[in-house]
């Protein structure tokens, strides 16, 4: 296939992982690269309604001068009743970037069972590229927040890579909570944040769109927590986080 319309697709690793002082590699996906077919990927957790997501694939796309038109226009869901379905901003639950890397987090819609989509991205030159993506169908939940005051009563968790940051996500039927580690050189103040301490630490809090984030400097690390959580929650859960170098981050009792 030639260079004009080249479809990437990601594989979806649908195991999930018991948090493990959340050192284990949670539900990555290996990072996009071109291809030139599409073979069929089969769910191995579908869904008790009988429809779940099969395939996502990665398509071609003009967008890429902000993550949130990238993410909606290139993202594809192949369902198993056959139907192809695009995201449109219903399926949003958040979105942010720090510095060159970005999250843009989905809701897989028309599925029998509740999924999230955390889509990845980065800016290697003047375009968002879509770099991987972490799944998150809620089954086979856990209850043990490891000394973490998350606002989730059963919740499943996942971790992933960016180049030089990880983020976690913690996610039930109703919320999705992300705890990141990125480097703090790439960090800029959020205009419009409101100046708190957490930890001992000067911290911003700012909300966009609804969703509440946190960020706060550690050292040479910026610890970033955000999700579809109230004020409240999102200040009480970064209280109860562990200093940045801690082995186990984020969680306080492995």
């Amino acid at each position: 296939m030639k260079h004009e319309l080249q479809k990437l697709v990601l594989s979806l690793a649908l195991f999930l992982v018991v948090l493990q002082g959340c050192k284990e590699p949670g539900n990555e996906v290996a990072p996009v690269t071109p291809t030139d077919s599409v073979p069929p990927v089969e769910t191995v957790s579908p869904s008790p309604e009988g429809t779940s997501l099969k395939e996502l694939v990665i398509k071609d796309g003009s967008a890429g001068q902000n993550i949130l038109d990238t993410a909606l226009e290139q993202v594809e869901w192949k369902l198993t009743n056959g139907e192809d379905v695009r995201p449109s901003k219903a399926d949003l639950l958040l979105h942010y970037n720090i510095g060159p890397q970005g999250i843009v987090a989905l809701k897989v819609p028309k599925s029998g069972q509740t999924q999230y989509n955390v889509v990845v991205l980065t800016k290697p030159d003047s375009k968002w590229t879509i770099t991987s993506v972490l799944d998150l169908p809620i089954v086979n939940v856990q209850n043990n927040k490891q000394g973490l005051a998350l606002p989730l009563s059963e919740f499943v968790v996942g971790k992933q890579k960016i180049t030089d940051s990880d983020i976690w996500a913690f996610a039930s039927d109703t919320k999705l909570v992300i705890i990141g580690l990125y480097p703090a050189k790439i960090f800029s103040a959020p205009e419009g944040a409101e100046n708190i301490v957490v930890n001992n630490h000067n911290a911003w809090l700012i909300t966009t769109e609804g969703v509440p984030a946190i960020y706060y400097i550690e050292n040479d690390k910026l610890i970033g927590i955000t999700g579809n959580i109230n004020k409240e929650e999102i200040k009480k859960l970064a209280s109860t986080l562990p200093p940045a170098n801690t082995a186990s981050f984020p969680a306080v009792k492995p």
